[in-house]
């Protein structure tokens, strides 16, 4: 009798370890497929931010140079601007009408004629 109660004991306890290994395995699939599921969410989203950085990376390379040429064009106009202003210096030391003063009558002239002017904006 001791026999059947130890050896239903034994099945008991196989049975019971058996169980418990299947319920481990069970659990441990299910956190499995969970951190799965986790990682090709996260591959998405790494997807997606690596695009946008390299949308950004473009606009970055555009605008660096859109602003390289804005700043050679800017020197190109300023170098213009101080040949003109050379040129205008030159043409005024030469005019001997240049040194003399404005008479009142035409700056007034100027200025009421700007004055009746529709502003245009």
């Amino acid at each position: 009798m001791m026999f059947g109660l130890l050896g239903g004991l034994r099945v008991g306890g196989i049975t019971v370890a058996l169980l418990g290994g299947v319920l481990w395995l069970r659990h441990q699939q299910q956190a499995m497929e969970h951190l799965r599921v986790q990682n090709q969410q996260l591959v998405m989203q790494g997807d997606v931010l690596q695009s946008r950085l390299l949308q950004w990376q473009s606009q970055a390379a555009n605008l660096s140079a859109a602003l390289n040429e804005q700043k050679k064009q800017q020197h190109t106009l300023e170098e213009m601007s101080e040949q003109n202003r050379q040129r205008l210096q030159k043409a005024v030391e030469r005019s001997p009408c240049a040194r003399q003063p404005v008479p009142v009558d035409i700056i007034r002239l100027q200025r009421d004629a700007l004055n009746r002017r529709p502003m245009s904006n």
